[in-house]
C-alpha cells in the first residue's frame, strides 16, 4: 500500500516537479487553491497562505518521501531484490541532494520550501525545517546549524511552528501555537544526532505545558499556545478541539522516554 500511495500518488502526475524530481501538494477536485493547501495539513499556515501552494517544493513532504525511499530500499534489500532495493537507494539520495541544493540555506542555517515559479526560496521560518533530521537526511554539519537555529521557536512552554506570526495573527499552524507532532518530530531528530539533553528539555517543557492546562481545563487539546503558556484559542475554520489523539499519543510516548532515560 506504501508504495502504491508513493509510486501512483506522490511520484506521478501533478505531484511530481519532474524536472527537479521534487513532490509537491496538489488537489485535483478544483480549482480552488484552498483545497489543494489542505491537504499539506499545514492549511492555515504563513508557508501555505499566499496562492503558490502548488508551486512549492515543500520540506517536510519530500523528507517524508526520502524516508519512505530508504525504507522501501532496506525492505527490499532484506527479500534479495537488489535492483529494486538500489533504484530506491538512488531514488533517495538524489532527492536529499536536491533538497539541499533548493531547499537548504546555508546563510540562515534552515531548510525552506523552494518556489518553483520564483525559483527561490519561500523564507517562512517554521520547525519545518527540522524533519529533515528527524528522518536522518542530514550530516552533523547541517544538523549543528539547524539546531543553533532551535531558538528562533523556543519558549517557555515549547516549540512555537513559526519563529512569528508573518501578519497572520489567525493561523493555527503559526506562532504562537505548537503541536504535539512537531515536538515528536524535533525530539526524535535531536536524539537521533546527539543532541540528547536538548530533546529532553523540549519534552519537558512539553510534557509541563500538557499537564497544567489539564489542571485547569481537565482536556487534552489540539494545539497550545506556547508562548502564554495555554490552550490555544484561535479560532479559524474551526473552534478549538480537545480530547486529542495525537497530543494523548506524543504525551505518554515522551513521558515513557523521560522516565527510562
Amino acid at each position: 500500500m506504501a508504495l502504491k500511495e508513493y509510486e501512483e500518488y506522490w511520484c506521478t502526475g501533478n505531484h511530481i516537479f519532474k524536472d527537479i524530481g521534487l513532490s509537491r501538494f496538489y488537489e485535483d477536485s478544483g480549482d480552488n487553491w484552498k483545497t489543494r493547501h489542505t491537504e499539506a495539513s499545514w492549511d492555515m499556515s504563513p508557508r501555505y497562505d499566499d496562492e503558490d501552494t502548488t508551486d512549492l517544493a515543500p520540506i517536510d513532504l519530500n523528507a517524508n518521501l526520502y524516508l519512505y525511499e530508504v525504507h522501501f530500499s532496506q525492505h527490499f534489500s532484506r527479500t534479495g531484490e537488489l535492483e529494486l532495493a538500489d533504484k530506491f537507494k538512488n531514488r533517495a539520495e538524489s532527492r536529499k541532494q536536491k533538497m539541499r541544493e533548493l531547499l537548504w540555506c546555508e546563510e540562515d542555517g534552515l531548510f525552506y520550501d523552494y518556489n518553483t515559479s520564483t525559483q527561490g526560496q519561500k523564507k517562512v521560518k517554521s520547525v519545518a525545517s527540522f524533519v529533515p533530521m528527524w528522518a536522518g537526511m542530514v550530516d552533523d554539519e547541517h544538523a549543528d546549524k539547524l539546531v543553533k537555529n532551535l531558538s528562533l521557536f523556543e519558549h517557555q512552554h515549547g516549540l512555537s511552528t513559526c519563529d512569528n506570526d508573518y501578519g497572520y495573527n489567525d493561523r493555527q499552524w503559526n506562532y504562537p501555537i505548537g503541536w504535539a507532532p512537531l515536538h515528536w518530530m524535533v525530539y526524535e531528530g535531536l536524539k537521533k544526532y546527539g543532541y540528547e539533553e536538548l530533546a529532553y528539555r523540549i519534552a519537558e517543557k512539553w510534557l509541563d505545558l500538557n499537564v497544567a492546562v489539564f489542571e485547569k481545563t481537565s482536556l487534552m487539546w489540539e494545539k497550545y499556545d506556547v508562548v502564554n503558556g495555554k490552550e490555544s484559542t484561535i479560532f479559524d475554520r474551526y473552534p478549538p478541539q480537545h480530547g486529542f489523539g495525537w497530543t494523548n499519543g506524543v504525551f505518554l510516548y515522551l513521558v515513557n522516554e523521560l522516565q527510562a532515560r
